[in-house]
């Protein structure tokens, strides 16, 4: 099973934190595989080394074709 986490940015806020925790949890967890569709953010660096960062510009509404081009 893959599992895939969208969030438009992972700058430090108390939902970026929440993000980061649930990915790296499920990543050591489980043998499926977890994606994060985000942009660039500070908290980048903390994200699980098992977890695939997508770079999605979920929040430029003119590059969201895109974005889910990626994803499919």
């Amino acid at each position: 099973m893959n599992i895939l986490f969208l969030y438009p940015n992972m700058n430090i806020g108390g939902a970026q934190k929440v993000v980061l925790d649930l990915v790296n949890e499920i990543s050591n967890k489980t043998t499926s595989k977890v994606y994060l569709g985000t942009t660039k953010g500070k908290l980048l660096d903390r994200v699980n080394e098992n977890v695939i960062v997508i770079d999605l510009p979920l929040n430029q509404k003119e590059k969201m074709v895109t974005s889910i081009k990626k994803i499919v």
